[in-house]
């Protein structure tokens, strides 16, 4: 933007805002950003992207990394999104199975894969049927733990890790990204402790 000319604070002014997984603020954020006369916003995610469509129908939103547009009704068709929605999707709730397919590849009899997942993102319920349908075909058992801060993530880490042949699928969210560290880290405990596990990171846990 800037080698076309569209310096931030010249003829463009640029909000950045980042709920880091609180949905109140996430609520608050995208009712602010509307009420301010954007004239356009750049959306990432499902729950980003819904609770813009909760507050405008007017505001263009081009939105990356929403899985499914179509099933979640925010978008008419990806031919022809309609109303004031567009952008990329990059998976579709189908892929969760892959996930469990993948974790079967490194170790081919799991028993069980438990699923930490927050409650309050809009693509956990589609993920979570998803992959328990993949799992009733492959006989693994799939167990979800819902998880709204760091101690609900550290409570389903241990549960999985002192489970015998357990494993984990972590889903892509803002929450959890912004407790990457303390995923990995204690990830980390149970494989150096002698009890390596098969972790599926399916979010984006990058530093």
């Amino acid at each position: 933007m800037k080698e076309l000319g569209w310096d931030d604070g010249g003829k463009v002014n640029v909000d950045v805002r980042a709920a880091g997984g609180d949905y109140k603020l996430l609520e608050s954020d995208t009712s602010e950003l509307v009420s301010a006369g954007a004239d356009v916003i750049v959306a990432m995610g499902s729950p980003v992207v819904a609770a813009l469509n909760r507050h405008t129908g007017t505001v263009p939103v081009v939105f990356v990394q929403v899985a499914d547009p179509v099933g979640q009704h925010l978008i008419d068709s990806l031919a022809h999104p309609g109303g004031n929605l567009t952008g990329l999707t990059n998976f579709e709730f189908s892929i969760g199975g892959k996930w469990l397919e993948l974790l079967r590849q490194f170790v081919p009899k799991i028993p069980s894969v438990t699923l930490m997942a927050n409650p309050a993102n809009p693509n956990t319920a589609p993920f979570v049927q998803a992959i328990t349908a993949a799992g009733g075909t492959m006989g693994v058992t799939v167990r979800t733990e819902a998880v709204t801060g760091a101690p609900d993530i550290e409570r389903a880490i241990a549960a999985t890790g002192q489970s015998p042949g357990g494993s984990l699928i972590i889903f892509p969210d803002g929450l959890l990204l912004v407790h990457r560290e303390l995923i990995v880290s204690m990830a980390w405990r149970f494989s150096a402790a002698g009890r390596p596990r098969p972790w599926m990171v399916a979010g984006f846990l990058q530093s």
